[in-house]
């Protein structure tokens, strides 16, 4: 499974950049999101503050941006 934190420009909705967080992480990520099943690999999740606080630690970058909205996909 591949995971990517994605960034969308929240007035065209465009992907502005993304950043695929290792597989590694995957326990976390299930942790973070409060995942009970195993993902598809064809699922994109809204991120709350918190739950990009959490992930931002995890990559080890500071993205929070009032002007984007972030999701985190799993791909399959």
């Amino acid at each position: 499974m591949r995971y990517f934190l994605e960034a969308f420009d929240n007035e065209t909705e465009f992907l502005l950049f993304k950043i695929e967080v290792s597989e590694s992480y995957a326990g976390d990520l299930a942790k973070i999101m409060g995942w009970t099943e195993v993902q598809h690999g064809i699922e994109g999740y809204d991120l709350t503050e918190q739950q990009l606080l959490a992930i931002e630690g995890i990559v080890g970058r500071t993205l929070r941006d009032p002007g984007y909205t972030f999701q985190l996909t799993c791909n399959g």
